[in-house]
């Protein structure tokens, strides 16, 4: 059972308290396993933990923390902590299903961004979503239409520094565009500049824009290049 530690002792479980540093949470990786929390994106705005709950109806959900932008909205993420591994493996195979008409993607979280998160009442800056630190350079876009155009990505970013060469499209295994696309910016402040846009449209097309990484765009598009 949870329990809030002291004052800047991060939270407590039975038995003692739960190590915030990078080392120790690895050493406890080691024994006890994987750590049973994912963290969702793409939830609409608008979500509340019991939509979150009604997604992951019959597995066993420990807690739920909604990440919130720094206006108090919702950032449309949260981080959803499991009872064991089963479940966590079960939460894992749903990414991509919907929550009404948005599909959520899915990932494996850590120990770490779990109790940040908790201890930040689901802020943004307290799960290292804010700031320039975030901002590597490139940006990973979702929502485009599947007719979108690199020349229409650029238009959409216009007034930034993004050329043709700078768009690359996600493509599934048969040549069909998913909606989704990278785009690599001049500079970490250019891609921060360009974040700004997040929410805009492109044509009736609502776009999402998230932080990205050149590793992650490297996964998403190598083997279609």
């Amino acid at each position: 059972m949870m329990q809030p530690g002291p004052a800047g002792g991060g939270m407590q479980m039975a038995g003692g308290a739960v190590p915030m540093g990078g080392g120790r949470a690895d050493a406890l990786e080691e024994v006890l396993g994987p750590f049973p929390c994912v963290r969702l994106r793409g939830m609409p705005f608008e979500a509340t933990v019991d939509d979150v709950l009604r997604f992951f109806q019959g597995l066993t959900v420990v807690d739920v923390v909604m990440i919130l932008r720094g206006d108090g909205r919702g950032a449309g993420e949260a981080l959803v902590l499991f009872a064991n591994h089963m479940d966590l493996n079960m939460a894992l195979s749903r990414d991509k299903q919907h929550m009404g008409r948005r599909y959520i993607e899915i990932f494996q979280s850590k120990r770490a961004d779990y109790y940040h998160a908790s201890q930040g009442s689901g802020s943004a800056a307290a799960t290292g979503q804010a700031g320039t630190a975030e901002h590597t350079g490139v940006i990973r876009m979702r929502g485009l239409p599947f007719s979108a155009t690199k020349a229409d990505v650029v238009n959409f970013f216009q007034g930034l520094n993004v050329l043709d060469e700078s768009v690359q499209f996600v493509v599934r295994g048969d040549g069909r565009v998913t909606g989704e696309a990278f785009v690599t910016l001049s500079s970490p402040a250019e891609a921060e500049a360009a974040m700004q846009r997040n929410g805009s449209n492109m044509g009736s097309r609502y776009i999402e824009l998230f932080p990205s990484a050149i590793e992650e765009a490297a996964r998403h598009t190598s083997r279609h290049h």
